[in-house]
């Protein structure tokens, strides 16, 4: 799993990874910045699949 370490997101954001971050660490017996990556990793895969079904949608229109 890689680290990226440039990634900007807003400070509400941040504050609510932490959070989720804390609590999973305590469930799962990670570290807080894995499962941060894990999290960011998810919403990224979710917005690449999405992005890729409304593109689908448009050529099918067309």
């Amino acid at each position: 799993m890689g680290y990226v370490p440039n990634i900007r997101i807003s400070d509400e954001a941040h504050k609510k990874l932490n959070i989720l971050g804390r609590t999973a660490k305590a469930e799962q017996g990670k570290t807080q910045h894995q499962v941060v990556i894990e999290l960011l990793e998810k919403a990224i895969n979710e917005a690449y699949n999405e992005l890729i079904k409304r593109e689908a949608r448009k050529v099918n229109r067309e």
